[in-house]
C-alpha cells in the first residue's frame, strides 16, 4: 500500500470518519511478530453484520472467528502478504447475526472481499486492510439467469421434435438432440462441413421460396415435406419456420421445427387397407386420436384421452370436437376440415384442449382424410400430441428476443414492429401518432458515483413511473442504456402528447430513494409527430432523438417538439 493511504490509516479520526460512512464491511488487522493476525478495527457495518465488539480488538482471529472462517481468512491474508499486493475473492457468510460470526443468521450473504497488505519501507508487512462488498443481489441474479438457461437447454434437448437454427446464409447454427436422433448428424459435424444437407433432390425450389418468405419477415406455421437422413433414408416431416432478427430489427436467420410424421404416414396407408388395423393401432397409441365426420362430430376417441386429458373417451362421442376446445381455437376445426376436403391432403393445427380439471393443454393436431372405395372423403382422422412444453419454450424464446431483461419493457426490435403497425394504421385512419425519445439526465453520474446496482434500480423505477403516466395503448420501450422511447398512437390533437409529456416530467420531480441513497434526477424528452407521412420509421425516431438533444441544450428537465422547419419550437416547456 502507498504512503498516503498509510498516513490516512494512522490518522485515527480521519480513518474512523471515512470508513464508518461507507456501506462496505471494513476490517483492519495487525500482523504480529509470529505472523498471526489480530483485529484492530472494524467499521460500523462490519460490526453490525459480524457481531464484533470493541472487546474483540487486539484478539487473534482464531479467538474471534469460527474455525472454518478463520482458516479461510488467514489463508487469504497469507497469500496477499506472500504476493505483496492486493487480492480479491468471493465468500459466503451467514448473517446478519445477533451473536458472533455466522450465528442466528437470516440466510446467506455473498461478499466480494479485497485484501490489501500494508508494508513499511523496509518491506515488513505490518497491517492487513480487508474490504468486503455485498454481492448477494448480483449472485442471486446470476443464479436466476443460470436457472432459466438450464431450463431452456433442458427443453431444447428433451423435446422429441426436431429443432434447429440457421443463420442468414442458411448455415446450421444449433441443432437439438432430436435432430441428431432423427437425421444422424451432430452439431459439430454440421458446423465443420457446410456441404452437409438434409434437403432431398427436387426440393430446392421449395427451399428457395421458404427462404424468400423468411427474409420478408413471414412465418410458415405448417408445411408437409420430406427430408433426408445421414444414411439416405427419407423422413416425412411437418415443418414450421419462424424468422429471427438481430437487435437492429434485421433478419438474421430462422428457427425451424420438424415433427417426424413418417409413422403417421405409414398409419394412414394402413387405415386405407383396413379400419380394424387402424383401430388396433389407435387403441395402443399415446397420441390423442379421433375420427370425425365432415361436420366435425366425434365418431371415435382413443383411450389415450383418459390418460392425457382425464376424460372418458366415450364422453366425446357424437359431440362436436369444438365443444372441447378453447373458445379462440374453435374456428380452427372448421378451417382444418375445409382444408382437407379441398386439398384431399393432410393439414395441421395447434389448439388448446380442455382437461377435466379445466386446465388447457396445447395440442399439435394433424388431420388426415379417410377415403371410401370410390375415392370420396368420408371422415377425417386426427392425431394430436401434447406440445405444452414446446409452447412454453417458444414463449420464453419470444420474450428473450423481444423484451428487455432488466425492466421487462419491449426492446428495440419489438418497438420498431409496433411503430410500423401504428404508422400503417395512422395512414389508414388519417390520424396522428407521436414518438417520444427520453433519457435520464446525468444518469452516468449516478452509475459512476453510486454503482451499477443503484443505476439498475433507477432504470426499473423510471420505467414504472413513466408507465403510470400512459394510456392503455401507448408503448414504452427501452432502446439502450438509459434511453427509452414511447409510442403514442391514435392521436387526434397534438396537445394530448403535451399533457402526457408534462405528466412524465412532473412524476420525476420528487427525490429518489434507492438502497438508502437519496438523490434527484430528471428526464429530458424529445417529441416528433407523424405525419408528415413521408417519414420512414427511422426518420421518426431520428427526429425525436434530435429534439431530445435540443431539450438538453436548453438546460435539461425539458421536453422539446421537433419542427420540420428547424428544431426550434416555442412549445419547449421547463417545469
Amino acid at each position: 500500500m502507498n504512503t498516503p493511504l498509510l498516513e490516512v490509516i494512522t490518522n485515527i479520526d480521519l480513518f474512523l470518519k471515512f470508513f464508518n460512512n461507507i456501506s462496505d464491511l471494513v476490517y483492519l488487522s495487525k500482523v504480529k511478530v509470529d505472523g498471526s493476525y489480530e483485529y484492530m478495527f472494524a467499521n460500523d457495518p462490519a460490526k453490525n453484520f459480524t457481531g464484533l465488539t470493541n472487546e474483540d480488538f487486539g484478539r487473534g482471529m482464531t479467538e474471534v472467528l469460527d474455525e472454518h472462517t478463520a482458516q479461510l481468512v488467514i489463508t487469504k491474508y497469507d497469500e496477499a502478504v506472500r504476493l505483496g499486493s492486493s487480492l480479491t475473492y468471493e465468500e459466503e457468510m451467514a448473517g446478519p447475526s445477533s451473536g458472533k460470526w455466522g450465528s442466528a443468521g437470516k440466510g446467506v450473504t455473498y461478499f466480494e472481499t479485497t485484501v490489501t497488505p500494508i508494508f513499511k519501507e523496509s518491506g515488513e508487512c505490518t497491517h492487513i486492510l480487508a474490504i468486503a462488498r455485498d454481492i448477494t443481489e448480483r449472485r442471486t441474479k446470476d443464479k436466476e439467469i443460470e436457472f432459466v438457461k438450464n431450463q431452456l437447454e433442458l427443453v431444447w434437448n428433451s423435446t422429441t421434435d426436431v429443432i434447429y437454427m440457421i443463420d442468414e446464409n442458411a448455415n446450421f447454427i444449433h441443432v437439438n438432440q432430436a435432430f441428431t436422433e432423427v437425421f444422424g448428424w451432430t452439431e459439430e459435424e454440421l458446423k465443420s462441413d457446410r456441404s452437409v444437407s438434409i434437403i432431398p433432390n427436387g426440393y430446392w425450389e421449395d427451399i428457395r421460396e421458404i427462404l424468400r418468405k423468411l427474409r420478408n419477415g413471414d412465418s410458415i406455421p405448417a408445411y408437409f415435406t420430406k427430408r433426408v437422413a445421414k444414411g439416405g433414408d427419407k423422413v416425412d416431416v411437418l415443418a414450421s419456420y419462424s424468422p429471427l432478427y438481430d437487435e437492429s430489427g434485421n433478419w438474421g436467420g430462422a428457427v425451424i421445427i420438424y415433427k417426424d410424421v413418417t409413422l403417421q404416414k405409414k398409419i394412414q396407408d394402413q387405415l386405407k387397407e383396413s379400419e380394424e388395423k387402424y383401430r388396433l393401432i389407435a387403441e395402443h397409441s399415446s397420441d390423442l386420436i379421433k375420427v370425425l365426420d365432415l361436420e366435425g362430430n366425434v365418431l371415435y376417441a382413443s383411450p389415450s384421452h383418459q390418460h392425457i386429458l382425464d376424460i372418458d373417451p366415450d364422453h366425446y362421442l357424437n359431440k362436436s370436437f369444438k365443444c372441447f376446445l378453447h373458445q379462440e381455437d374453435m374456428y380452427k376445426i372448421d378451417w382444418l376440415i375445409n382444408k382437407i376436403i379441398q386439398s384431399e391432403e393432410s393439414a395441421s393445427i395447434e389448439i388448446r384442449a380442455a382437461k377435466k380439471s379445466g386446465e388447457w393443454v396445447w395440442i399439435d393436431s394433424v388431420g388426415t382424410p379417410i377415403f371410401d372405395e370410390e375415392g370420396k372423403i368420408v371422415s377425417i382422422i386426427t392425431e394430436g400430441r401434447d406440445i405444452s412444453e414446446r409452447k412454453l419454450y417458444e414463449e420464453k424464446l419470444r420474450k428473450l428476443a423481444l423484451y428487455d431483461h432488466l425492466t421487462g419493457l419491449p426492446n428495440r426490435t419489438l418497438f420498431i414492429t409496433e411503430l410500423k403497425k401504428a404508422m400503417d394504421e395512422a395512414i389508414r385512419t388519417q390520424t396522428k401518432l407521436a414518438v417520444l425519445f427520453m433519457d435520464l439526465d446525468k444518469f452516468k453520474k449516478v452509475n459512476d458515483t453510486m454503482g451499477h446496482d443503484v443505476g439498475d434500480q433507477l432504470l426499473i423505477r423510471f420505467a414504472a413511473k413513466v408507465t403510470s403516466c400512459l394510456r392503455e395503448d401507448d408503448v414504452l420501450a427501452r432502446f439502450a442504456g438509459d434511453e427509452f422511447v414511447l409510442l403514442i398512437p391514435g392521436l387526434k390533437e397534438e396537445e394530448e402528447v403535451v399533457s402526457i409529456a408534462q405528466r412524465i416530467i412532473e412524476s420525476l420531480q420528487e427525490e429518489w430513494e434507492i438502497e438508502k441513497r437519496v438523490f434527484t434526477t430528471t428526464s429530458s424528452i424529445g417529441i416528433n409527430f407523424y405525419p408528415p407521412y413521408k417519414q420512414s420509421y427511422k426518420d421518426i425516431i431520428k427526429y425525436a432523438d434530435e429534439a431530445l438533444y435540443k431539450a438538453k441544450e436548453n438546460g435539461r428537465n425539458h421536453f422539446h417538439i421537433y419542427n420540420f422547419e428547424g428544431i426550434a419550437d416555442t412549445r419547449s416547456i421547463c417545469l
